[in-house]
């Protein structure tokens, strides 16, 4: 499979591993309706509800990375409808492009976020169940319809699926609206740092590098048909998160606290160990580490 399209890529995590992907060998198509951010690859400016110019793009295409969706959660909640067009909607239109189509498998971007309605106790792993009755941010609800779509028409079709539950990524190319660039940006500059709820949330951030190395190990034959999560090694909370970046700024940051968001993921403990078992996969990358470059990128701006 060595020609590969990213939908999305040229959004924070499409343009890295579009970046990945070239440096791998792979002939790259960018399917997004902005440019990319990286040269060296095909650019088809389509949107992922346009059912038609979907079933266009996909000849000759081995594998699909399908990362194009609404993911800016408080756009979800602001613009519901549109956000489950794309996300739903425009999953549904992908695997139906593809089942007619030479792509061989589809690579479907989720998040752990789906485990804020899973039944039992954490550690969860891939293979927890849902209770349907426990309330859900409307971004939660597009994933989890995604994977299914993915599930049924793998079941119907024998198309090749692998679902990817990403914890919170965070590196170069990161949307600036983001907690950790907020955090960063509103920090150089002096200001305080707004916390939703009481800052205790958790999150196990992974570096894009580290998460992009990990779509490339999937691609072998344990990620047929399969769901694997991506977390970062340690989990860290909104203040730590705030405490890290005062650390490596070497300077008191000012905290103010406000409402939580509703239906907001307060964060649970999640087992990658099927992840590292099955594709050998593991973050390596500190959460310090990678804090450190993204404040340098933006004390350059």
């Amino acid at each position: 499979m060595r020609h590969a399209m990213v939908t999305g890529g040229s959004g924070f995590i499409g343009t890295n591993l579009v970046g990945s992907l070239l440096a791998n060998g792979f002939e790259v198509t960018v399917l997004d309706i902005r440019p990319p951010k990286v040269s060296g690859v095909r650019w088809l400016a389509v949107d992922v509800t346009d059912l038609e110019g979907l079933r266009r793009s996909l000849v000759g295409i081995d594998v699909v990375f399908h990362l194009a969706a609404e993911a800016n959660v408080q756009e979800v909640q602001a613009r519901p409808a549109h956000a489950l067009h794309v996300n739903v909607q425009g999953t549904a239109n992908l695997f139906d492009a593809a089942r007619s189509s030479s792509v061989r498998r589809i690579i479907l971007a989720s998040t752990v976020w789906v485990y804020g309605g899973a039944m039992g106790s954490p550690p969860f792993s891939e293979r927890f169940a849902f209770d349907l009755n426990r309330p859900q941010h409307l971004y939660t609800t597009s994933k989890l319809a995604a994977e299914m779509i993915g599930r049924s028409y793998s079941e119907l079709y024998g198309l090749e699926y692998t679902v990817l539950r990403y914890g919170i990524p965070y590196g170069p190319f990161m949307r600036p609206e983001l907690l950790l660039p907020t955090v960063v940006s509103r920090a150089l500059r002096g200001e305080p740092i707004m916390v939703n709820g009481s800052g205790t949330q958790t999150r196990n951030y992974l570096y894009v590098e580290d998460l992009c190395a990990a779509h490339l190990m999937a691609l072998g034959d344990a990620g047929v048909n399969a769901t694997f999560n991506l977390e970062g090694s340690e989990p860290i909370s909104v203040l730590a998160l705030i405490e890290t970046v005062a650390a490596v700024l070497d300077r008191p940051l000012r905290i103010v606290t406000r409402d939580a968001r509703a239906g907001e993921f307060s964060g649970a403990a999640v087992n990658s160990e099927a992840t590292r078992r099955l594709l050998n996969w593991m973050p390596t990358t500190a959460f310090v580490d990678g804090v450190r470059g993204l404040v340098e990128r933006y004390e350059k701006l």
